[in-house]
C-alpha cells in the first residue's frame, strides 16, 4: 500500500522537463510593447494628400527613427516597425534650411529662389536612411512654391 510505483519516477521526470520548457517560452517572450507606427504614417499621409497647405505636430514614442523618402520605421525595446507612405515621397528633414521652412518659415524667405529650394529638395531625398535618436516629436508641413509641391518631416 505504501509501496512507490516505478512510473512516479517517470512522471516526475516529465513535469519538470516540461516546467522547464514552459520556463524557457516564458523568458523568450518580449518584455516591452511593440511599438507602432500606422499613427504617425497616417498623419504624414493626410498632410501629404491634402488640398491646402497643412501641418501637423504629433508625439512620438519611440527609441530611434528612421525616415527615408517612402517610408517610416521606428524602434524600441519590443522591436521594429516599418509602414511605408501612401503619398509619398516625403523629403526627410533633420538640419540646415529646409528645417527653418519646416519650422514655419516660408520657402520665399528661406530660399533666394525656387531652383535653390528645389535642388535642397533633391538632395534630401537622395541622402541615405540612417538610425537616429527619436525626438519627442515629429513635424509634417505640406509647402507649396510655384509649381513645389513637397511634405517635409523632422
Amino acid at each position: 500500500m505504501f509501496e512507490t510505483s516505478l512510473d512516479a519516477w517517470y512522471a516526475w521526470f516529465g513535469v519538470a522537463v516540461a516546467s522547464s520548457a514552459v520556463f524557457g517560452v516564458a523568458l523568450g517572450l518580449p518584455t516591452a510593447a511593440t511599438p507602432t507606427v500606422a499613427p504617425v504614417a497616417d498623419t504624414v499621409d493626410e498632410v501629404a494628400s491634402s488640398s491646402y497647405e497643412p501641418e501637423q505636430t504629433l508625439s512620438l514614442d519611440a527609441q530611434e527613427l528612421k525616415l527615408d523618402p517612402q517610408g517610416i520605421s521606428v524602434r524600441t525595446a519590443g522591436g521594429t516597425v516599418h509602414r511605408t507612405f501612401v503619398y509619398g515621397p516625403i523629403t526627410p528633414v533633420t538640419d540646415g534650411p529646409l528645417r527653418a521652412v519646416l519650422d514655419g518659415k516660408a520657402p520665399e524667405t528661406v530660399f533666394g529662389n525656387k531652383h535653390t529650394f528645389l535642388i535642397m529638395l533633391k538632395r534630401a531625398h537622395t541622402q541615405a536612411a540612417t538610425w537616429r535618436p527619436a525626438p519627442e516629436t515629429l513635424t509634417i508641413r505640406r509647402v507649396t512654391w510655384g509649381e513645389i509641391d513637397a511634405t517635409l518631416v523632422g
